[in-house]
This record gives C-alpha cells, structure tokens and sequence, in this order.
C-alpha cells in the first residue's frame, strides 16, 4: 500500500527525511552532546529545544507545528507520569528524613553484610518489587531511595548500584502481569495475557539469570570492602528508624491490591508526613514551606519531567510529520516473509523506543501495526506480543529520558549520592545487564526462530478471531 500524499501536501519539508527529523535531531543531539561530556537530564533538556527549533522550520504550517506540540504536552501517559515523578520525589524526601538508609546502614554493619552481594541484591530485591507493581518508573522510586545511598555508604560503585536498580526495574515491568507493557502488547495482539505472561518466562529468566551472575560477579571483583562492620555508623541511634521501611511496602503493596501509582504514591507520602509528625522529626514548616520537604522533592525532579516532556513533544511531532504512517506503508510493502516482518517489527518499535523512552507509548503505536503484518503468516500472537514487550524493556534501559532513567538520575542527585549533575543513564549503562540481555535474546530469537510457531486456524477460532475473513 502506497502512500496517497504528494510532496506537495506534505506537512514538512524535505520529505522521509524531513518527518523523521525531529526524533533524528533529538536523538543525535543528545548522543553528540554525551560525546563532548554534556550530560545529565538538564542538559538534555538543550537538545529538546534543538529538535523543536529545526522542527519549527521544516513544518510548512506553522500552526500544525503548534497543535503537535500541546499534544505531545496533553499526552495522557506525560501527564501521569509527571504527577508520579512529582510524588515520588517527595517520598524519597520523606524517606531521607526519616534517617531509613541510616537505619538500614546499622543493621546492615549488625548483621555483617558483605558490600560485595548488594548489586546482586539491589537487582533482586528492585526485580521482586517491579514484579509485584508492574512498573519501572514507580520500582524505581521505590527501591532508589533506599539501595542508593545504602550501597554508596557500603562502598559500592553508584554506576552498578544505578545499574542493578534499572535492570531489576525493567524485568519486572517487562514479566508482571499487571505491567503496562504486558497489558499493551497483549491486547494490541489479541490474546490472553496468562498466555503471554507463560511464554515470555523463559525469556525473561534466561536475562534475569545472566544479569543476576553479572552483578554477583561485578560485586566480588569491583567492590574491596568484604564485611559492612567497617561501614562507620553512629552506634544503635538509627536503628528504630528502620519502621520506615513500611513506606516502600506500602507502595507495593497498594499496587497489588490493585490501587493505581498515582493513588499508591499520594497514600505512601501522606503517611510518610504523619510518621515523620507523630515521631518528631519534623514540623509543618519544614514540610511547606518554601525551602520545605515537598517542595525540595518536587524541585528534586524537575529534570526529568522536563526531559520527558521534551521526549513526548518530538514524538508528537514526527507523527504530525507523517512519519510514523510513511514508515507503516514501507514496512508493509517488505514483509514478505515470517522474519522480514519480525524484522520490521523489531525495527519500529525500537524506533519509538529510541524516540519516546515509554514502552506502553510504543508499544500502542507499533502494535496495530505488527498484528497487521503478522496476521497472514499466523505466527503465534503471544510472540509478537513479547518481541514487543521485551525489546522496548530493553532500549528503555537505555534511553537517558526514559521515566525510569529519568527518575533515577534525578534521585542520585537529589538523594546526594553524586555531586555529578550530569549525571545520567551513560554512566551506568554498562551495568545495564537485564535490559540488554533481552535485546539480544530477542533479536536472536528473530534471526534464529527460536521459538516460533505458526498457530492453527481452530487456535485461532478458539479466541474468536476467523482467519479465513481477514
């Protein structure tokens, strides 16, 4: 199928090119700028402007440039996700006021904890709470608050603690059933998510397994410290502090129970606030004022949200572009075999990874997209469904502006643990284990057909899709 537009009804100039401008300027500004040593989440926020000033240009018509814009603004996934980062930052205040780390420091000198397993446990315990909740973002906020300065106070490098957050991060939200990105790529390809969820285990335990022996392995070469009694604390005045573990769990446990992030996020901070009341570490004032708790939280993430924001702007204005259709009716005309439209699909949505950092975003667009093409060879649908799910988990590890990579750069800031202010996801991606083992287990699987199986028309029919009529 051919595109129906001229180049003279084109909404930019310069034709493909011209569309995929504005992800292609963001892109490689931001690469450009890692490459000279300008990095961090505020300094990316430079290369938004870029790609919105090149884009401002190409656009013919100057107020469809400006209604792509506030849509990328008016996105529904940007807007949750800020109010998410918003109250996350506060819970992460809330958590350092509450001395937790301190008191997790001294039970941890207690009980001779070796600083060489904490990669191997941030990953373990960051992948159990991202299983259990379904995000990466909200796991992050979660376990980062906690395991950074933690680990950092034990000796441990911060790039493989950052790491080994991320990684557990992105396994949870790439297996839970509950997931976003389990959900997305499960409708989008018709089938149940018990089914999805059951295939994509061996999988996700084959990248889980060598990102858990990497970071055993990293921890025991990289970190000198072998007991945490060298760890100096302040004798036993931190150790009740440790209640204040009940504020991650909480979080967990609400999401569970099936209340939203935002709600989850909102309840935990509230309660937060009354302990720290109740407790006498802190007052009205020092939570509202201007130079208060909350307000320090929210400041604290500010650079993400204003990256994503950036993220969301050019995404919307490369399908205003016309890009995202241009590539469809390409991808269409080349598929011709089970592996060139695995390809493709692969292609796309690491595409929209690359430009959004947001694997439901991506997988929403490139999902329609990849049942079409796969739909006449009758590959099993629950594995395009995991090539979906599993290579946008895997860039988003990656990309500096995703939510998750976003937040944590914000919080190792934020939380002290680095004076680095440009901080971001290059300094810990090659710690990154999980999220790049699922980019070549994937890609392996569609190069090799590991795993593929052509489903029957009676499978088919069984989940009320008539194949004879598509």
């Amino acid at each position: 199928m051919k595109s129906s537009t001229s180049p003279a009804d084109a909404p930019v100039h310069g034709g493909m090119l011209g569309a995929a401008s504005p992800l292609l300027i963001f892109f490689l500004t931001i690469v450009g700028f890692s490459i000279l040593g300008i990095r961090g989440t505020k300094s990316y926020w430079a290369a938004g402007v870029v790609a919105m000033t090149f884009s401002f240009f190409l656009f013919k018509d100057k107020d469809v440039f400006q209604s792509a814009v506030v849509a990328g603004i008016k996105d529904d996934i940007f807007i949750l996700s800020t109010l998410a980062l918003l109250f996350a930052g506060i819970l992460s205040k809330i958590l350092a006021a509450g001395h937790l780390v301190d008191g997790l420091t001294w039970a941890a000198s207690e009980f001779q904890l070796s600083p060489r397993i904490m990669p191997l446990a941030t990953f373990l315990v960051s992948s159990v709470i991202a299983t259990a909740s379904g995000t990466s973002a909200g796991t992050v906020a979660t376990v980062a608050p906690i395991m950074l300065p933690l680990g950092t106070s034990m000796g441990c490098p911060l790039e493989m603690i950052c790491g080994a957050v991320i990684s557990g991060a992105y396994f949870g939200d790439n297996l839970a059933p509950v997931s976003d990105t389990t959900i997305a790529s499960a409708l989008t390809q018709q089938v149940s998510l018990a089914k999805v969820v059951k295939d994509r285990m061996k999988y996700s335990l084959i990248a889980g397994t060598f990102a858990s022996i990497m970071f055993g392995i990293s921890g025991f070469q990289s970190i000198t410290g072998t007991s945490s009694a060298e760890i100096s604390v302040s004798g036993s005045q931190y150790a009740g502090n440790i209640i204040y573990i009940i504020l991650p769990a909480m979080v967990v446990f609400l999401m569970i129970s099936g209340k939203n992030l935002l709600t989850s996020l909102l309840m935990t901070d509230l309660t937060g606030l009354i302990m720290l009341s109740v407790m006498g570490l802190g007052t009205y004032r020092e939570f509202f004022s201007a130079n208060g708790l909350i307000v320090a939280g929210i400041e604290g993430m500010q650079g993400a949200i204003i990256l994503m924001m950036f993220a969301f702007i050019v995404n919307s204005l490369t399908r205003a572009a016309g890009f995202m259709d241009t590539m469809i009716n390409a991808v269409q005309a080349k598929a011709t075999t089970p592996k060139s439209a695995e390809v493709a699909v692969g292609a796309f949505i690491s595409i929209l990874m690359a430009a959004t950092g947001g694997n439901t975003a991506s997988i929403a667009v490139t999902g329609p997209l990849a049942r079409r093409l796969m739909k006449p060879f009758r590959v099993a649908r629950v594995r395009t469904a995991n090539l979906l799910a599993g290579i946008s988990s895997g860039i988003g590890g990656f990309v500096p502006y995703s939510p998750a990579n976003a937040a944590l750069s914000s919080l190792a800031i934020s939380l002290g643990v680095t004076d680095n202010i440009g901080f971001s996801s290059f300094n810990y991606a090659g710690y990154v284990f999980d999220c790049l083992a699922l980019i070549v287990i994937y890609w392996g699987a569609i190069f090799t057909g590991w795993g593929m199986r052509i489903e029957t028309k009676e499978e088919l029919k069984a989940d009320g899709i008539n194949f004879d009529e598509e």
